[in-house]
């Protein structure tokens, strides 16, 4: 589908094209000038149309943001034409090569410009993420936890319309087409698009990037204004991990008021890390970066979830609204460097400014201003004896006790499986946990992992807040999400993961022999940070291997005594 949708947008501009190349040089330029300045008037004119004069509560508000775009483009691309026509009813001729050429290049520029719109504007629509295969920025196991695993997409446009577009105009917005007349902004400066609402194109996408209910309806993607503020924010300085790398940079915490007017369509309010990002300064350029963990005000039977905030490091993670409560209490963690300067806060499309940022002695004092309660302190440590987590032989070969895959459901996943011992050799699947009494037996069921003879299945706890989590060793030790992972034995051969098993309340994950592992970020899924999932990395290393230790790159995450790899006793 996603080529599909790529040659639309190319046949589009290039039928675009074709007319105004048989139209002649003069009215292709005209036509030109008419659409930049149609896009032009219909960015500008959006938010406050939208907002100040549109915009409607209820799953028909979700429409008007693509349907103000779009028509305010159309509405003022119609009027500019029958302008121009009627300014200037005849056409220059110039020779007939040099007219087709150049009527075909500003027919492909203009073409350009007005897919840009139709894309921007169809991106706007409140509708499911993907849109004929294409889904742009969003929520991905590509992302990075710091930045809420925001990233974009792995199958982008080939001609990436919808972003030249806001391009060309964040540079006119600075440029030729400075506003003079707005209000100044947070920082003090005119309101530009470059500044105030940069990254139009991503911003489409990522409000789209939401989650639906039992009945296939759809959260909200639009939010009213009056309905949240921004009452408070604090930052940090620490050393915190930014695009990948540690570095000098500070925690910055957003408190945000929503009321019941804008939660979900009556429902409560899911807000996902794609639906908020904070708009600043970063050395005279306008950046975004998105919230890196949550914390809420506690619901009628929840005391805890005030006292701590819990991050945004998977697909599933959302801060909600208490129950019982006319409105929601949220306070937002950004990594951010130390030169960032923060402008405005967007959430769903709202933009609100930040002023009056309260610099805080350490993350504790940071965390108690912002109303977190007391905070807690990570007691885990690295580097000891992890000999409990790590199994081998026959326990290891067996799946989880919740999963017990049929070899029907295994042949539906393309998974391989050997009959002659139902063992699994290979899979990569997303499934449902069997319910009680449901468990298939006998020849029906895959009894877990095959290893041929003279090898050893290991299999390795990683459960989320243990001394065994590969990912918070990864934050607490500093190290790259690119460092390797290595199960070493006692003459220091290592070996890297070849399938993991993730088990949550209502969903189960595995992947078992690929040879494409070898790092955290290679690992596709991750388990929640402070929550039950249950998390397995599995190993295959000749049978006999005295293991010693898991390391991630060079440093030590934990030893193992005593543990010999054996294979499974059939």
């Amino acid at each position: 589908m996603i080529v599909l949708f790529n040659l639309i947008v190319i046949g589009l501009i290039a039928l675009i094209a074709y007319w105004w190349s048989n139209e002649g040089a003069f009215s292709g330029f005209m036509h030109l000038i008419c659409v930049i300045v149609a896009a032009a008037m219909a960015i500008a004119l959006w938010e406050p149309l939208l907002f100040d004069v549109m915009y409607l509560d209820g799953a028909f508000g979700g429409l008007m943001p693509g349907f103000v775009m779009l028509g305010s483009f159309v509405l003022c691309l119609l009027l500019l034409r029958k302008g121009a026509d009627l300014a200037v009813p005849e056409a220059a001729r110039m020779p007939e090569g040099v007219d087709a050429v150049m009527g075909g290049i500003f027919g492909a520029v203009s073409g350009v410009i007005t897919v840009g719109m139709l894309v921007l504007g169809t991106g706007f629509i409140h509708q499911p993420s993907e849109i004929l295969g294409y889904s742009g920025w969003g929520r991905s196991t590509t992302g990075k936890t710091n930045a809420g695993l925001v990233a974009p997409p792995k199958s982008g446009m080939w001609l990436p319309a919808d972003m030249i577009t806001v391009n060309l105009y964040e540079a006119l917005s600075e440029s030729t087409l400075r506003p003079d007349l707005n209000p100044r902004g947070a920082a003090g400066n005119r309101q530009t698009l470059a500044t105030a609402n940069p990254d139009l194109d991503r911003l489409a996408s990522l409000v789209r990037d939401t989650i639906s209910d039992d009945k296939g309806t759809l959260a909200a993607t639009i939010l009213n204004p009056e309905t949240i503020s921004v009452s408070g924010a604090e930052r940090v300085r620490d050393v915190v991990d930014i695009d990948g790398r540690d570095s000098a940079g500070d925690w910055l915490a957003v408190t945000i008021n929503v009321g019941s007017k804008g939660f979900d369509f009556k429902g409560p309010l899911l807000l996902p890390s794609s639906h908020v990002r904070v708009i600043g300064t970063l050395n005279g350029e306008t950046v975004t970066y998105h919230p890196a963990a949550w914390s809420q005000d506690p619901g009628k039977d929840d005391e805890t979830s005030g006292k701590v905030f819990r991050t945004y490091d998977s697909d599933d993670r959302y801060a909600t609204s208490p129950s019982a409560r006319k409105d929601a209490i949220i306070r937002l963690l950004f990594a951010v460097p130390d030169a960032f300067t923060p402008n405005y806060l967007q959430v769903r499309s709202t933009r609100k400014p930040i002023a009056g940022v309260r610099d805080a002695e350490s993350q504790e004092s940071l965390l108690l201003a912002m109303g977190a309660g007391t905070s807690q302190t990570d007691e885990i440590v690295f580097g000891g004896d992890i000999t409990s987590a790590v199994n081998s032989g026959a326990v290891a070969a067996r799946f989880d006790r919740r999963i017990k895959p049929s070899t029907e459901k295994v042949d539906q996943l393309g998974g391989v499986w050997r009959e002659d011992d139902n063992r699994l050799v290979q899979i990569n699947g997303d499934f449902k946990p069997n319910r009680p009494g449901e468990n298939p037996r006998g020849k029906l069921a895959i009894k877990g992992y095959h290893v041929d003879p003279g090898a050893a299945i290991v299999r390795v706890a990683c459960h989320p807040d243990t001394t065994t989590d590969l990912f918070t060793a990864a934050r607490k030790l500093r190290v790259p999400m690119q460092s390797a992972i290595q199960l070493l034995d006692v003459n220091n051969n290592d070996w890297q993961p070849i399938g993991f098993e993730l088990v949550q309340e209502n969903r189960l994950i595995m992947m078992m022999r690929d040879d494409d592992l070898d790092t955290l970020a290679d690992l596709p899924y991750r388990p929640r940070s402070g929550s039950s999932d249950r998390f397995y990395l599995i190993f295959e290393v000749p049978e006999g291997t005295q293991l010693s230790e898991i390391r991630l790159g060079e440093d030590l995450v934990g030893t193992i005594n005593g543990i010999e790899a054996e294979r499974y006793i059939r």
